[in-house]
């Protein structure tokens, strides 16, 4: 079963569904992988929403974050 997600990283914002939050990270990636486009050190996933436009800023323990290099490590296995 999916879920949706809400991932940011860099330009990359987005919608997924997915049946975990790395795996969103993973399809996000893959949507945008072929333009040029810029990432940021993490990438955030929430089924709440976009976690860096709230106001405080606070992530929840059912949230997520993951370095780029470990999405990327894992985009890489992924689609070989």
């Amino acid at each position: 079963m999916n879920n949706k997600y809400y991932v940011q990283s860099g330009e990359i914002k987005t919608v997924i569904s997915a049946k975990s939050s790395l795996d969103a990270c993973l399809k996000a990636l893959d949507i945008c992988f072929d333009r040029d486009i810029m990432i940021s050190p993490s990438f955030t996933v929430s089924q709440r929403g976009f976690v860096l436009e709230r106001e405080p800023f606070w992530i929840n323990s059912d949230e997520s974050i993951y370095s780029s290099k470990e999405v990327m490590s894992e985009y890489i296995k992924w689609v070989g």
